[in-house]
C-alpha cells in the first residue's frame, strides 16, 4: 500500500517536465470557481480562454487532446501523452539528484490525477477530471514566476513577456531572433529568482518548498486524500521530493521541458540526465543556472516559442507533431521518443547524438510496445483509481 501510494506521488513536476499542477486556493474555493463557469467546448478556445498548461494547450489546439467541457480526464491524458512522445522507460541508472529524473506519460498522469482525487475534481458522470480552462489554482510554477502563460482573465502578459524576449542573443539564418543555450539559462534564471510579486529576488533553493504553497499546509486542508496530503507535506518539508521526484518545479524545470519535448528532441534522453547531474555540481549549476538541451548549437526561435504559448503552435522547425490517434490504436504501439528528435540536427548521423538502434525511419519515431510505457495492470489502475466511486 505504502509503496502504491509512493508511486502514485510521482507529480508532474520532475526536472524537465513539461507542465505540471500547483495549488494556491483550497480544493473548495477551486470546486465552487469551477461551478460557478459555463462549461466550454473545443471550438469554443479564443484567446480569452487560454489552457493552464502551455503543453497541453498546444495539444488541445491541435486536436491532439479531446476535451470534455472544462475537462479532461485521465485515460485521454495518457494516451495523448503517448502520442506526443513522452515515452522513455523507467530510469535504472546510477542515482541521480532529486528531480532529474522525468515521469513518462503513465506516471505523470497518475501523479496528477492523484492529486486531484485529493480534491474530488469529478465531472457530471462522476469520473475524476483534470481542470485545465483558466482554472484558479492550477497554474504551475512558472506561470507565477513569469506570467507569460495563463492567469485568470489575462492569457497573455506581453510585458512579462518582452522581460524575456528581450534577453535573445542570436540570429538563425534568416534573420529571427533566437536563444542560444547560454541566454536561455540565464533568462530562466531570472525569472526563478524573482519573487511572486515580481520585486526583489532571492536566491534559487529547489530542496525547499516556498513558504505559502500549500503543499505545505495541514493535511486536512486536501479534502479527503489525507495519506495523500501527509505523504506531500513531509516530502515538501524533507528536500522537496519524494521516491526521487521532484514534488514543486522550478520555472527551468518546466520551460527547458517544453523545449525538450517540442525542438530539441531530448526529452528523455538519458545523456540529459547525466548533463544535468554534472551541471547541478559546477559553480554555474550552484549558483541556479540549469542545461537546457544538449545540443549546443542549438538556438531557440523566440517567435515560435511565442507561438507555441499564445496559440498552442507546434514549431515549423522541428516538424514536430504527435502520433495520430488512428495510427496508435491501429498498431497497439507508441513512438520511442518526441518526433522532434528525428530532425534535431544533435541526433543525425555524423553527430554527437546519433544512435543506429534509435534512429528515425522516414521521418518518425521507432515503435515500441505501450507496456515498455504503462503495462496493461498500471493502465488498469487508472480506471479503478479514477473512475465513480
Amino acid at each position: 500500500m505504502a509503496q502504491a501510494a509512493i508511486m502514485a506521488i510521482l507529480l508532474a513536476s520532475s526536472a524537465s517536465q513539461p507542465c505540471g499542477s500547483r495549488v494556491d486556493i483550497s480544493f473548495e474555493q477551486r470546486a465552487a470557481k469551477l461551478d460557478q463557469r459555463p462549461s466550454m467546448r473545443n471550438d469554443d478556445i479564443t484567446p480569452g480562454k487560454h489552457i493552464v498548461c502551455p503543453v497541453l494547450n498546444a495539444f488541445v489546439q491541435n486536436g491532439d487532446m479531446r476535451t470534455n467541457g472544462e475537462n479532461v480526464d485521465a485515460d485521454t491524458v495518457i494516451n495523448s501523452l503517448m502520442r506526443a512522445g513522452l515515452n522513455q522507460p523507467e530510469y535504472e541508472g546510477d542515482r541521480l539528484p532529486p528531480g532529474l529524473t522525468q515521469s513518462n506519460a503513465f506516471e505523470y498522469t497518475l501523479g496528477i490525477f492523484l492529486k486531484n482525487k485529493a480534491g474530488n475534481y469529478r465531472d457530471e458522470d462522476g469520473d475524476l477530471t483534470l481542470p485545465i480552462y483558466n482554472f484558479p489554482g492550477t497554474n504551475h510554477e512558472h506561470n507565477s514566476h513569469t506570467g507569460i502563460t495563463t492567469q485568470e482573465g489575462l492569457p497573455f502578459d506581453a510585458a512579462r513577456w518582452d522581460e524575456l524576449a528581450v534577453r535573445a542573443d542570436r540570429k538563425l539564418v534568416d534573420g529571427r531572433d533566437c536563444f542560444s543555450r547560454d541566454a536561455w539559462a540565464e533568462a530562466m534564471r531570472s525569472f526563478e529568482m524573482k519573487y511572486y510579486n515580481g520585486t526583489g529576488s532571492h536566491d534559487i533553493d529547489n530542496s525547499k518548498v516556498r513558504s505559502g504553497h500549500s503543499i505545505t499546509a495541514p493535511e486536512a486542508k486536501w479534502g479527503g486524500g489525507w495519506l495523500i496530503g501527509k505523504l506531500l507535506n513531509h516530502g515538501a518539508e524533507k528536500g522537496n521530493e519524494i521516491g526521487g521526484k521532484r514534488l514543486v518545479a522550478g520555472v527551468s524545470q518546466v520551460f527547458n521541458g517544453m523545449v525538450n519535448l517540442f525542438w530539441t528532441g531530448d526529452y528523455g534522453n538519458l545523456e540529459l540526465y547525466k548533463a544535468r547531474a554534472k551541471q547541478l555540481e559546477s559553480q554555474e549549476g550552484k549558483a541556479g543556472l540549469s542545461f537546457p538541451w544538449l545540443d549546443a548549437s542549438f538556438c531557440l526561435p523566440v517567435d515560435e516559442l511565442k507561438a507555441l504559448l499564445v496559440n498552442g503552435t507546434y514549431p515549423v522547425s522541428s516538424g514536430y507533431g504527435a502520433m495520430a490517434k488512428e495510427e496508435y490504436q491501429e498498431k497497439g504501439k507508441v513512438w520511442k521518443f518526441p518526433k522532434s528528435r528525428c530532425t534535431a540536427t544533435y541526433f543525425q548521423q555524423g553527430h554527437e547524438g546519433y544512435d543506429p538502434h534509435a534512429a528515425c525511419i522516414n521521418g518518425e519515431p521507432p515503435l515500441v510496445d505501450k507496456s515498455v510505457v504503462a503495462p496493461w495492470a498500471k493502465r488498469s489502475a487508472i480506471h479503478v483509481l479514477f473512475g465513480k466511486r
